[in-house]
């Protein structure tokens, strides 16, 4: 999962200098020109790529009780909760990078390697944060849901001190860079038996939250600037983790010891064909 993800950081490295060489070159409408054809291309051998899939087969899902949906279990809200949050938290500021680093006293040459500082980072962030995820799903974001909430608040810190500007970008980077992969695999422990249908709630939120994020990143610096956007962000952020450290744990992998919610299970329960501590 950590290898399709990474495609999203590789972006962010060859994306923004590529959009910059061609907006600055032939204009900003050229690069979106460029953007809009290279995506048509794209789904045309996406096309012709990729396999077709089997439909899923939905099973009853264990543990939940009739007529609840496995989606709507607090594991599952929780999560979906602090994802929501914390994407919006992320692209109200992240929005606003570049007249913040302008703000801060850096040049267009300093921007442009912060960003690919900020890109590289992300590319590494993705592939540890999918290692850990793995094993630990919601510790793992809530760890990068803390490490976004600093970056934020120490760029927000670093008027005029571009050093400082960089090195937050590089752990801005890095925190978000794993957020999708460790998101995305808390949510599929938290509904085992419902891969495909929580994959597509979770893409669907992260997605409007990143349209949530943009709408009110402008309105704060419309209202109140720049810098007390930056801090709202971070905010945001650690309310996010607040959530996360308020809600359930997920379905553990191995299914020995607790049930969908984080409770605690007995011990002859944990590996019984009718729980959802059981693997099957």
């Amino acid at each position: 999962m950590s290898c399709a993800v990474s495609g999203v950081a590789a972006a962010s490295v060859a994306g923004v200098p590529a959009g910059t060489v061609i907006g600055d070159a032939f204009g900003w409408r050229a690069a979106f020109v460029a953007l809009a054809v290279s995506a048509v291309v794209l789904a045309a051998a996406l096309l012709v790529t990729l396999p077709r899939l089997p439909r899923p087969r939905t099973e009853p899902a264990v543990g939940v009780p009739a007529g609840r949906s496995p989606l709507a279990s607090r594991a599952v809200v929780g999560g979906l909760a602090v994802v929501v949050v914390l994407v919006t938290a992320h692209f109200a500021a992240y929005t606003y990078v570049r007249p913040t680093l302008e703000g801060h006293g850096m040049t267009a040459g300093g921007i442009a390697v912060a960003l690919l500082v900020y890109g590289v980072f992300g590319l590494v962030g993705n592939f540890a944060a999918g290692a850990l995820a793995a094993r630990r799903p919601r510790a793992t974001v809530l760890l990068l849901a803390g490490g976004i909430a600093a970056s934020v608040a120490l760029l927000a810190l670093s008027a005029g001190l571009t050093g400082v500007a960089g090195v937050a970008m590089g752990l801005w980077g890095l925190a978000y860079g794993g957020l999708s992969v460790a998101g995305q695999l808390w949510m599929q422990r938290s509904a085992p038996d419902r891969v495909e249908e929580v994959t597509g709630l979770y893409v669907g939120l992260f997605t409007a939250a990143i349209a949530l994020g943009a709408l009110l990143g402008g309105g704060l610096v419309g209202a109140v600037g720049i810098v007390p956007l930056l801090w709202s962000a971070s905010c945001l952020a650690l309310a996010a983790l607040a959530i996360g450290l308020a809600g359930p744990r997920a379905v553990p992998p191995s299914g020995s010891g607790t049930d969908g919610n984080g409770s605690r299970m007995p011990a002859e329960l944990a590996n019984h064909p009718g729980t959802t501590g059981s693997r099957t």
